[in-house]
């Protein structure tokens, strides 16, 4: 079994008690709450934090995100020529390969935040070696991670500026070469003579609910187990056990077993109506253009894009406690378009926008405890139906605390 060894200097993090105003976490929860405190530490699955004079504690289950202090800028550890390792299961890792790990089938890359790591090659997707700016390039990697194919590996290297595409199997790599079979001849090559290669699936990767965006661009999507004052302690699936320091920390996003992003659920019913027939899909995660979800400047990963008049209708049966969204016009038809956004919960209206455009987006926070069908409907503004190019973006539902699940 391959496997990618991370050779990482310890930065050291944020230590003592709490941090003066002004330097806080910020925690945001599933219900739209925001919490600041100048002190987290979690433990078994519950968040102790500081509020007020007094100690507080939430579910980590009730938390969509949090986000550290950031420390003031630090130079950058990593001096020789960067390379990225993609991990199957979402994360980057970035830095510079310093030694030479083929006798174990190892990688061993230097990045900035934690210590040595072994990462099996099943669980890497793909391994960039030139970071230069190349539009085709990277859409050809893109392209060929979205559909990995198990029985081979696939080499990406640039004639004049253009990528092309070489499948094989991937022999090893070093800090200074890789070498790839293509029939039975083995190539080795020094990394700049390819772009990257993408490595063939070997199934389902665990993904942890858990993803850390951290301040040198790498991201890694772990289970989160303690935290205290320094960083947190990870399982991340990838890598195993891992420490990362709070001064590393971008942000954390929790997927939580009591979100349910509305794009999973299938509508029972759709409802579509056009003054000048014409007809626009629903669209599930990406706006009426198939781009991303974008309402007055924010982007959204997640949504349900509509074109007015549009109604969908969901049946709950009373396993929801609340409906969360920003709604309005996609940014794609600024500055046309507006529309009413309206939100019925078993019969009766329990929110309703004026008619809004391209830059004001309104909020929605419905309370669905006991609700059994809810509707999302996507009316004509002022303008007729003319570019309303509508969103449920960031729609999600809150899972009643049931069965167990907090």
């Amino acid at each position: 079994m391959y496997a990618i060894v991370l050779a990482i200097p310890m930065i050291v993090g944020l230590t003592g008690p709490a941090r003066p105003d002004g330097h806080r976490f910020t925690l945001q929860t599933v219900n739209g709450r925001s919490i600041e405190t100048p002190r987290v530490s979690i433990e078994r699955g519950v968040v102790n934090y500081q509020a007020g004079a007094q100690d507080a504690d939430i579910p980590l289950e009730d938390v969509s995100s949090l986000t550290p202090p950031h420390a003031p800028d630090r130079a950058g550890r990593v001096d020789g020529p960067q390379r990225v390792v993609i991990l199957a299961d979402g994360g980057r890792l970035a830095g510079e390969l310093v030694a030479d790990g083929s006798a174990n089938n190892s990688i061993v890359l230097e990045v900035e935040w934690s210590e040595a790591l072994a990462i099996p090659y099943s669980a890497v997707a793909a391994v960039q070696f030139d970071l230069r700016d190349n539009a085709a390039a990277e859409e050809a990697l893109a392209a060929l991670l979205e559909k990995r194919d198990g029985g081979h590996d696939v080499l990406i290297v640039l004639r004049d500026g253009k990528p092309v595409t070489l499948p094989g199997i991937l022999e090893g790599i070093s800090p200074q070469s890789w070498s790839f079979r293509i029939g039975r001849q083995v190539r080795t090559a020094a990394l700049e003579k390819a772009y990257g290669v993408v490595l063939g699936s070997s199934g389902p990767s665990r993904r942890g609910p858990a993803t850390l965006h951290l301040l040198e661009g790498d991201s890694l999507t772990a289970w989160v187990r303690t935290a205290d004052g320094a960083g947190l302690e990870l399982d991340a699936a990838a890598l195993g056990k891992v420490t990362v320091p709070w001064s590393s920390v971008e942000s954390i996003d929790l997927r939580s077993q009591r979100v349910v992003d509305l794009s999973e659920m299938v509508p029972a019913e759709v409802v579509q109506r056009s003054m000048f027939d014409a007809h626009w899909p629903v669209t599930k995660d990406r706006n009426l253009q198939g781009r991303p979800i974008v309402l007055a400047g924010r982007s959204y990963s997640r949504g349900i894009a509509v074109h007015s008049y549009c109604a969908l209708t969901f049946r709950l049966d009373g396993a929801f406690e609340r409906f969360l969204c920003d709604v309005g016009i996609d940014e794609s038809v600024a500055p046309h378009g507006s529309a009413v956004f309206r939100v019925t919960t078993d019969g009766k209206v329990a929110f309703e926008s004026p008619s809004i455009g391209p830059t004001t987006p309104q909020h929605v926070d419905v309370d669905l405890k006991g609700v059994n069908v809810l509707v999302l409907e996507c009316d004509v503004g002022d303008d007729l139906d003319l570019s309303d190019h509508g969103a449920w973006a960031g729609a999600r539902l809150i899972r009643a605390r049931i069965d167990g699940i907090r």
